[in-house]
């Protein structure tokens, strides 16, 4: 009998040690580690604070937006998504990181924008290389489904938001 509950005492301790474990990681998951991460947090002035502390001088500096160009676009209704697909080329001389495009939906009778998404087609550890292409697939959040429903025409563009260019 004691050796049953000395074997469901020493379980117990177990699990706890694991529950302790997953809540110290999961804390650190949740901080912000890329201006994308930033813009997920709900509203302006909590991006704002959180890419200032993101910044951090001599590790990383804006990419030249102009360099890069969002080509080949299509989407398409799978389910409960619009999914997005594209190329993005990077024309400059240096790598292209953290790269996040924008997608701004458009009433079509009066061509003026109703809604927009930012999103990271390639993730946070995506990089465009100098003078190439790369294919992204997105599945959009469901807000701009919800956004787009009730609206008759519309259309969309998806335009270079913000990069990155570390230096070594």
């Amino acid at each position: 009998m004691n050796r049953l509950k000395l074997k469901y005492f020493v379980i117990g301790i177990f699990i706890l040690l694991l529950l302790i474990t997953y809540q110290l990681y999961k804390r650190n998951a949740d901080i912000p580690k890329t201006e994308f991460d930033c813009l997920k947090l709900g509203s302006d002035k909590r991006a704002e604070a959180c890419l200032k502390l993101l910044e951090s001088p001599g590790n990383q500096e804006d990419f030249p937006i102009d360099y890069l160009a969002v080509d080949n676009i299509d989407s398409e209704y799978i389910g409960n998504c619009l999914e997005v697909t594209g190329t993005v080329t990077n024309s400059y001389n240096q790598p292209a990181d953290h790269i996040n495009l924008r997608v701004d939906f458009i009433k079509t009778q009066d061509d003026k924008s109703f809604h927009y998404e930012v999103f990271s087609p390639f993730g946070e550890l995506g990089q465009v290389q100098p003078s190439s292409t790369k294919t992204f697939t997105t599945c959009l959040r469901s807000q701009s489904m919800d956004a787009i429903k009730n609206v008759q025409d519309w259309s969309y563009t998806i335009i270079p938001f913000s990069a990155k260019i570390y230096k070594k």
